[in-house]
């Protein structure tokens, strides 16, 4: 866009933007009045309105998982793309802004790479969806559920009411002195 002459710009931009961008670039022309607007003016002012030029690794550091772990990853490679740091360093990141539950089962099985610490929270994060589910039946330790039907057929069901003494218990005797 260099060859372009500025009043050129903001007309050839208008094309390109639509949504809350388009209604902000319309509002903004007609604040102008009939004042020429200056591209440099408009860059100055889309950046200010739509959030400037805020350090991407800035913006990932503070990355934190608060919504679903699908939108987190999608938030994270975009940031991750703008930060242009190794792989290693991200995983780090990426690890560091898990939620809590999440973040210490993934970090158990020692990731070393992003794409392996990404499908590990998402077990995770499903194995968690699953036991918030109605469906989900929980288990003693073990997985055995004690019920009347598993207990072996030789085994007495009740044994304190079958206890007999058939052999006194001896008194302990004093030698004469």
């Amino acid at each position: 866009m260099e060859d372009v002459a500025d009043s050129e710009k903001l007309q050839i931009t208008s094309y390109y933007l639509d949504g809350v961008t388009l209604y902000w670039h319309q509002n903004f022309l007609r604040s102008l009045g009939n004042q020429k607007a200056f591209w440099e003016d408009y860059i100055e002012a889309i950046c200010y309105q739509f959030g400037g030029q805020q350090d991407p690794l800035e913006e990932l550091m503070e990355l934190k998982q608060q919504v679903e772990l699908e939108k987190y990853i999608q938030e994270f490679d975009v940031l991750w793309n703008k930060a242009e740091m190794s792989e290693k360093q991200a995983l780090v990141i990426f690890l560091g802004g898990l939620k809590r539950e999440i973040k210490n089962i993934v970090k158990m099985f020692e990731p070393q790479t992003l794409k392996h610490a990404y499908n590990l929270a998402r077990l995770q994060a499903n194995t968690l969806a699953y036991r918030k589910s109605p469906s989900y039946v929980k288990r003693f330790p073990g997985g055995f559920i004690n019920r009347p039907s598993q207990t072996p057929a030789n085994y007495p069901q009740n044994t304190t009411n079958n206890i007999t003494n058939t052999h006194p218990i001896p008194q302990k005797t004093t030698p004469p002195s």
